[in-house]
């Protein structure tokens, strides 16, 4: 694209997002975003810094899609077992990390574009008894340890062939593979890379590739929320000007996680 295109470009969503601010501020009385948060930190995605105040990379880009919109968020944490729910239920708003799947889009009405990317892979407790060349299929009969209620892409929760240990929270899944309570489970490359246990304990695992899947993570908001068709354009039209910035790029660095950014190619 020519650079007089790009400027003209940049013209147009400039102005369209003008115009779906201004069209939401004459609509909406509310503007207060109500986040929903697991009861445990969840890190790099929404963690309290040094100071006690809410950080992360999906805080901070859903900080940066609603500060034109003029939305204060607020954050309630629960467990994330009545997470999924509370947030159907319209009890609040909006879950910062949440893959797509058919189910889920039943539930929730997810931004239109995702904000990042995340491969998840297997681990595996050394030493490691297992392989794994990426078919789903080799899979069969293997007991795979999950964190309860999370997602790990379509094809791997649609498995049918194989046996599923559900740990009430990933960091007990991590504790539990490095002292062997378990030997295989799976989890996403950014948990896996955050963990302070696996961190502390590299000898204790291995991580097994290919990956299993790379799935995206969206915003998802309740069905009542989203029921405003302004202020959900809004928000999609936010989102997706600032995913074409520095900015995004830049807060991806901050956290070491440029290459989950929406842009690159699945590993």
């Amino acid at each position: 694209m020519s650079s007089t295109g790009i400027f003209h470009r940049r013209i147009y969503n400039s102005v369209a997002i003008t115009l779906l601010m201004l069209m939401f501020s004459l609509t909406v009385k509310a503007d207060i975003l109500r986040v929903a948060m697991a009861n445990v930190e969840y890190p790099p995605f929404y963690f309290k810094d040094e100071a006690g105040n809410w950080t992360g990379v999906s805080n901070n880009i859903l900080q940066q899609t609603v500060k034109p919109l003029g939305i204060e968020l607020r954050f309630n944490q629960i467990p994330f077992t009545r997470l999924l729910i509370a947030v159907e239920k319209g009890e609040f708003d909006v879950i910062l990390v949440l893959y797509k799947n058919k189910e889920r889009q039943k539930m929730f009405t997810y931004s239109e574009r995702p904000y990042m990317s995340d491969p998840n892979f297997l681990l595996c407790a050394t030493p490691c008894n297992h392989t794994f060349d990426g078919n789903l299929a080799s899979l069969k009969s293997k007991t795979i340890a999950v964190a309860r209620n999370y997602s790990y892409g379509e094809a791997f929760d649609k498995l049918t062939s194989i046996y599923r240990n559900e740990i009430e929270t990933e960091e007990t899944l991590f504790k539990m593979l490095v002292n062997k309570r378990i030997d295989l489970a799976i989890a996403a490359k950014t948990t896996i890379d955050w963990s302070t246990t696996l961190k502390q304990t590299p000898e204790k695992f291995v991580v097994m590739k290919p990956a299993v899947a790379r799935e995206n993570i969206y915003f998802a908001f309740s069905k009542s929320f989203a029921a405003n068709k302004q202020r959900m354009a809004a928000l999609n039209t936010s989102l997706a000007n600032l995913l074409g910035s520095e900015n995004y790029q830049r807060t991806l660095r901050k956290y070491h996680l440029e290459e989950l950014a929406t842009t690159k190619s699945n590993p």
